[in-house]
Order: C-alpha cells, then structure tokens, then sequence
C-alpha cells in the first residue's frame, strides 16, 4: 500500500451506509449515554492472506454492523437496509487502498444488549479484498 495511504474500508462502508439513509453511523461503538440510537461498524481481525506473485494480496476482514434503535422495528428495518446496501452498492475505496473482490453477508438477526431499552440487530459480513504492497 502506497505510504500515507490508510485503508478506507470502514470509512467507505459508513459513507454507503448514510447514503442509504441510515442515521447515526460511527466506525466505532459510541457513549450509549450520548447517542441512545446508532450503528455502530466494528472489525475482526483480518483473516488469512493468499499472496500473488505481483505482491498482491487477498484478505478477509470480517465486519460487524451494531444497529441500536428504541422501536425494535426499525432497529430491524436498518438492519435490513444494511445487508442489502452492503450486498448491492460498490464498496471500491475512495483513497485507492483496496480493491473490493466480494462481500459475504449473513442475515440479519436480534441481539442481546442491556437493559436500556434499546433493540439491537446485527448485521455480519465479510468482505475479501485486495491490498497491493508498493
């Protein structure tokens, strides 16, 4: 990867994710006490690499989408609209980092929280990418 370039994947998944219309997105797990409605991206730790002989390689990074409304169904209806952008809209990077192979998804489903009152579903996907050393 070209130096000064970060990987964008994360930034990118929250740009489509608002250009979706769901509100209230981070790329990371907010102060529940600020924002008692949001949706949160977090990471795994990337997967394994296949290298190429042109120093390119294929990773999996594994993404985890929280979305945490007051009314479970739109808690579920966001969920939803998630998978389906992440399944259906380009994720290429914006700064030339990666190049978007495929993304896996799961269906969405309910999660256990805490006793806020808030409903949470999550939406899980892995998504395959190449990453170039320069």
């Amino acid at each position: 990867m070209d130096e000064g370039k970060t990987l964008d994947l994360v930034d990118v998944v929250r740009a489509r994710l608002e250009g979706a219309g769901i509100r209230d997105v981070f790329t990371y797990l907010p102060d529940a006490r600020r924002h008692a409605e949001f949706c949160a991206i977090r990471t795994g730790v990337p997967g394994g690499e296949d290298s190429y002989f042109d120093l390119a390689f294929d990773t999996a990074i594994r993404l985890s989408l929280f979305v945490a409304r007051r009314v479970e169904l739109d808690a579920m209806g966001d969920a939803l609209l998630a998978e389906r952008t992440l399944r259906t809209v380009p994720l290429d990077s914006a700064n030339g980092s990666y190049r978007m192979i495929r993304i896996e998804t799961v269906k969405p489903r309910p999660v256990q929280w805490d006793e806020s009152g808030r409903n949470v579903w999550v939406v899980e996907a892995t998504a395959h990418i190449e990453i170039k050393e320069l």
